[in-house]
């Protein structure tokens, strides 16, 4: 079944039936543009580059087929957008905290591997009973400590810093503002900021 779609692909909930479980399958068509191929590939290797992390999602395989090439990932049944689509109140201090924690410390991993996500929001963290993990890292990007990225405004405007929206070089404190609105919204069930245009 689908679990979610966008511009470039999809991504399924499918069943590896050699080892009998369920995984996630990210799928991008690529017969005009091996754009989409190319950040797909990227996306897989940032991820394969961070090793195991007990809440970063793993990738399991990377493959092509056709017109069509694909990476298999661990499944998870839920989302924190899900959480609160729930209970659009807010999850309440305590399991918002938890997830906050478990998220913080993939991005200290992922930072101390010098790597930037870049797009930290509640679709993005799955979550497997107590367990949360960071997934979609299509728009992570390397950084020296000294300099940061080169910055960009690719990401989700509602939660991206105010660095990153001005296409400002980055660091890690980027990720944290994001992780920061995120944390409110998953407390308070909305987002702490407010205006009459994205920007």
């Amino acid at each position: 079944g689908i679990i979610g779609q966008g511009g470039q692909g999809a991504v399924y909930r499918a069943r590896d039936i050699k080892l009998s479980r369920n995984v996630a399958l990210k799928i991008v068509r690529y017969p005009e543009d091996n754009l989409a191929r190319a950040g797909l590939l990227q996306e897989a290797r940032a991820l394969a580059g961070l090793g195991v992390h007990p809440h970063i999602v793993p990738i399991y395989a990377w493959g092509e087929l056709e017109d069509n090439c694909y990476f298999a990932l661990e499944y998870a049944p839920a989302s924190a957008a899900d959480l609160l689509r729930k209970h659009p109140e807010g999850l309440g201090t305590e399991r918002a905290l938890s997830i906050a924690r478990q998220c913080a410390e993939a991005l200290a991993h992922a930072h101390d591997k010098g790597l930037l996500h870049l797009d930290i929001k509640p679709a993005n963290i799955l979550l497997n009973g107590d367990t949360a993990k960071l997934c979609d890292f299509g728009l992570a990007q390397h950084f020296a400590d000294e300099g940061g990225t080169g910055g960009g405004t690719s990401g989700s405007p509602a939660y991206m810093s105010p660095e990153q929206m001005r296409g400002e070089p980055l660091d890690p404190a980027s990720d944290m503002f994001s992780l920061g609105v995120t944390t409110y919204q998953l407390i308070c069930g909305r987002l702490p900021f407010h205006g009459d245009t994205t920007a």
